[in-house]
């Protein structure tokens, strides 16, 4: 019975710790887009709410799009310009660091 309890206390206290680093970001306009080469090319943004850092990246200045470890580059590329250019808000889903200690983009998607 003591196995039971301790593994369901590890199984909520594994969810809410990990819940709690991946999430999405505020809905944001993009202030700042563009395209650098360094590292296998990057698209750079700048967000009006930067307040998600869930890897405690030492320089969360910028949002990158790594083009040489993310297989959907063109496709945010394209939602994150298409959204630029008609104003409208976006979410990032963060995951690790690029060589630059920006936090690196994983997913993005269009909100309003």
């Amino acid at each position: 019975m003591n196995f039971l309890k301790l593994g369901l206390m590890l199984i909520v206290l594994t969810y809410s710790v990990s819940s709690n680093s991946r999430q999405w970001s505020p809905s944001s306009n993009i202030k700042v887009t563009y395209v650098h080469n360094a590292h296998g090319g990057y698209g750079v943004y700048q967000l009006d709410d930067m307040s998600t850092n869930p890897s405690n990246c030492t320089s969360p200045v910028y949002f990158v799009l790594s083009k040489a470890s993310n297989p959907v580059f063109d496709e945010i590329y394209a939602l994150m310009l298409a959204a630029h250019m008609s104003g409208k808000k976006v979410q990032v889903w963060t995951s690790g660091c690029s060589p630059h200690n920006h936090m690196e983009i994983k997913h993005a998607r269009v909100v309003n």
